[in-house]
């Protein structure tokens, strides 16, 4: 959210205030939520739009900036967003919000990307909707940048998901207009931005469109691969990895020929050539001087990907690349049955299945699980899955939690599953 002075204002329901632009009275009929910076209203004389009030005074570079957003209302940005429709100041003068349309039937984002949210937000997932809303991220930032807008804060929480697969931006105020000069975006969450931006502070160092297409294919994703951050899967901390640009995607050898790591699969199992090859392309060191793939590319790509996805014949919530034989998905459950962890059918993305099996397993002893499965993942905020054939023999663990024995190079145990014993790991 923007930055404002510390001066407090309040309001309640009941009070009005008024539209600088129609000069109509508005009256805050109902509390509908909190946020970092601002309260949410209903509004009695304007249904189907709610109220954002600022908590604390607004100055007069955000003052100007809601008006500029207000005077750019076009179908395009509308039809993606949440748009501010025109500020909104106090009875006796003074900005204090603004007056944005209500998103009744969206949830966000990051419950979708999370497998446990989604199995009770969104039950009827399938892979297919997955790809489907990545697209329409996809079509709904070209949209922004195609009016010289920089969204700057992406992330899971400032997008809402209709059941659809369309999608709305929220938290507009915050966006960077141009250059960023007069109007910039002073905040972001360190796992969507670039390297370039990495540890630097937001309000003197300005976004650009090519940030905007660092955080799209983060996304993207973890909309694919069951919340999973493209750059986990490495020993170092998340904002580590993407400062030093090693991400699933930085390998020497040629991608196919290696798993992805945070699956535990091989990149054509998700993700056909091209996409894969975009993934690369973003997440390299010379990105940053040559550019990365806009999101049109990303549009165009992810429907390409969708009209050649075939339907398992088992699981029509299972989706996968035409040029397979057989549903990657499927085998990734036999494989499970096949170590000994019970993985139980859920209509759901089916990487959830694998990860019920990791924690059926969790308080096992470390040396008991490493005998019957390895773990293909990283010392990351979210659990990997059991995916592999047995491993066995004697596996350490060094300080980082790194599994030290060269045939599990890249295995570590996640840090919510490990607790202060080097040699055993619970389920916290």
């Amino acid at each position: 959210m923007p930055q404002t002075a510390s001066q407090p204002i309040a309001f309640s329901v009941g009070q009005c205030v008024v539209g600088t632009r129609t000069r109509s009275r508005l009256t805050l009929s109902k509390h509908i939520g909190r946020g970092g910076e601002g309260d949410v209203f209903a509004v009695a004389e304007r249904p189907g739009y709610l109220a954002k009030i600022y908590r604390n005074s607004v100055d007069g570079v955000l003052a100007a900036k809601l008006d500029h957003l207000a005077s750019r209302r076009i179908p395009a940005l509308k039809a993606v967003s949440a748009w501010p429709e025109e500020p909104i100041a106090a009875p006796r003068g003074g900005i204090v919000g603004f007056l944005m349309p209500a998103v009744t039937d969206a949830k966000p984002l990051h419950e979708l990307m999370s497998p446990k949210l989604r199995r009770t937000e969104f039950p009827a997932a399938s892979f297919n909707l997955l790809v489907e809303v990545a697209l329409s991220i996809a079509e709904a930032l070209d949209a922004f940048h195609a009016q010289d807008l920089v969204v700057g804060d992406i992330n899971g929480r400032n997008i809402l998901v209709r059941q659809s697969g369309s999608v709305c931006f929220i938290d507009i105020d915050s966006i960077q207009v141009g250059d960023g000069r007069q109007f910039p975006c002073t905040v972001g969450m360190p796992e969507y931005t670039p390297p370039e931006l990495q540890g630097l502070s937001f309000a003197d160092h300005r976004r650009s469109k090519d940030s905007d297409l660092f955080g799209l294919p983060v996304l993207i994703f973890q909309l694919l691969a069951m919340g999973r951050h493209p750059f986990d899967g490495t020993r170092l901390a998340r904002e580590k990895a993407i400062k030093r640009h090693v991400s699933a995607f930085a390998w020497a050898a040629p991608f196919r020929t290696r798993p992805l790591a945070p699956l535990g699969m091989k990149p054509e199992q998700v993700l056909d050539d091209r996409m894969a090859r975009m993934f690369a392309a973003a997440f390299a060191v010379k990105a940053r001087f040559t550019g990365r793939p806009t999101a049109r590319d990303w549009a165009d790509a992810l429907a390409d990907y969708q009209t050649h996805l075939n339907t398992c014949a088992s699981n029509p919530q299972h989706q996968f690349p035409m040029s397979l034989r057989r549903c990657p998905w499927c085998d990734l459950e036999l494989k499970g049955k096949t170590v000994g962890v019970r993985i139980n059918h859920h209509p759901l993305h089916p990487l959830d299945a694998a990860l019920r099996g990791y924690d059926a397993v969790a308080s096992r002893p470390l040396r008991s699980v490493a005998s019957s499965v390895c773990i293909w993942g990283v010392l990351s905020r979210s659990p990997a899955p059991c995916l592999a054939g047995p491993r066995r023999g004697r596996f350490d663990i060094d300080a980082e939690g790194v599994w030290t024995k060269s045939l599990a190079a890249e295995c570590i145990i996640p840090e919510r599953y490990r607790n202060a014993d080097s040699h055993s790991f619970s389920h916290q």
